[in-house]
Parts: structure tokens; sequence; C-alpha cells
């Protein structure tokens, strides 16, 4: 079995910030990016949104093809963007199982020293699952959040949580 390489564009929102990248495992690198685990360009501007990708067996065609697409003005991108992808759906969407949060915390700004933090995994196919793994991950963050008093205070650590789903 050949490996496959893949060029891919993620974008913070329609016409928004684009980012161009090349893998060799792409759904990983997707989670990796949505999930904020290597600092960088898209965790500073938030694109995490897969909005296109090539795939090709040649890893130097793979690079080549990046490497032109970054230098291509904004109007191109945009337009092959949305010639495969007109409503700049984000193309990962169903690749991940949904986690449904605790309706008592909305995002990190409500998570409080000592609280418990919920959620549930659902998977819509359960034949083929191999390893289910839960990562529960802290990073810096520079953010205020609210304790229970009403009283802000500084925080400095924010929680992603992701599910990988090997099949």
């Amino acid at each position: 079995m050949n490996k496959s390489y893949y060029v891919y564009i993620l974008a913070s929102k329609k016409n928004g910030v684009l980012y161009i990248g090349v893998t060799s495992d792409l759904q990983n690198r997707i989670n990796q990016h949505k999930n904020e685990a290597i600092t960088g360009f898209t965790s500073r501007y938030f694109v995490h949104k897969l909005v296109y990708y090539e795939q090709t067996e040649d890893v130097n065609s793979a690079i080549s093809r990046e490497k032109i697409l970054k230098k291509w003005n904004r109007n191109w991108k945009i337009r092959l963007i949305e010639k495969n992808n007109p409503t700049w759906g984000d193309l990962s969407e169903d690749w991940y199982s949904s986690i449904v949060q605790d309706p008592r915390f909305r995002g990190d700004d409500n998570i409080n020293k000592g609280s418990s933090l919920y959620f549930f995994v659902t998977i819509l196919n359960l034949e083929n699952i191999q390893r289910i793994r839960v990562m529960i991950i802290t990073r810096p963050t520079n953010t205020r959040r609210i304790i229970p008093q009403g009283m802000t205070q500084n925080t400095t650590s924010a929680v992603s949580v992701a599910v990988e789903v090997e099949m």
C-alpha cells in the first residue's frame, strides 16, 4: 500500500484567515490544529476549518504543491476553495465523534479550579472501532474567568478535550 500525502488549506471562517500545510496524516494533523496541540499561526488566529485538500502519493509533489499554493495571491486561493467547496464547509466535520459538554460549562471561561468537567461521547458506528482515546489538554492562556461569586480572576490555563477513535 502506498503512503498518501496531503496539501491542505484551513480557514478561520468564510473569506477569513487562510493557512496552507502539508502532511502524511491528514486526520491527525487537522485534529492537532483543532485542539491547538501545537502553538503557532493556526492557534494564534483560530484557523481550524479544513476547507480544501489534495492527495498525492509523492512526497515531493506534495511539498512542491504546498510551496506553489503559498505563493498564489489570495483571490486564486479563494477561487480554488470555492470551486470545490462553495459554502466553505468544514471537510473534517464528520471525521470525529461529537462531544456534548455539561451545560454548566460554556468554554474555558467558566471552568473553575476544582470543578468537574463532564462530557459525553457519541459514536454512531460501534462495529469497527478498535480503540477510543480521550485526551484532556491544558494550555497556557491569558484569559479571564468568572468564579461563582461573580468576581473575575486571571487564569493561567485552558482545557481542551479531544476524542480520537481508531477504526
